[in-house]
């Protein structure tokens, strides 16, 4: 048909564009809050889902400044980013591009698509 336009690509399939790695729990980041320390589950180059657990939740769409601390030798970094999903015990922080530094998180993708594989090194 002219003039008709494509159709536009649903949201759920653009938001998960973006390469993502998991950690096992023994490998796992922990970003500081003011509100206490909290386990990386995963990240990707544009955010980062926590596991938080403590009575007060952060609010969608505030503010967030903390460290993230990772568990082998690399110094923290200073992570600031708005809070775009709070469910029950998870919440989900976006930063700009470029806060994590793009080779530790290709570098974690890879080692997920390698275990996942079977290829992976030692399981903990």
């Amino acid at each position: 048909m002219a003039g008709s336009s494509p159709t536009p690509e649903p949201v759920y399939s653009r938001k998960r564009r973006s390469l993502r790695a998991s950690f096992a729990p023994n490998r796992r980041p922990h970003l500081i809050l003011p509100d206490g320390r909290h386990p990386v589950l995963d990240v990707s180059l544009h955010g980062l889902r926590i596991r938080h657990i403590e009575p007060v939740r952060p609010e969608l769409g505030s503010h967030l400044n903390g460290t993230l601390e990772f568990p082998e030798p690399r110094p923290p970094l200073t992570i600031e980013g708005i809070v775009i999903r709070v469910q029950s015990a998870d919440v989900v922080i976006e930063y700009a591009e470029g806060v994590l530094p793009p080779d530790w998180v290709m570098a974690e993708v890879e080692r997920n698509q390698s275990n996942a594989a079977g290829n992976g090194g030692p399981k903990g």
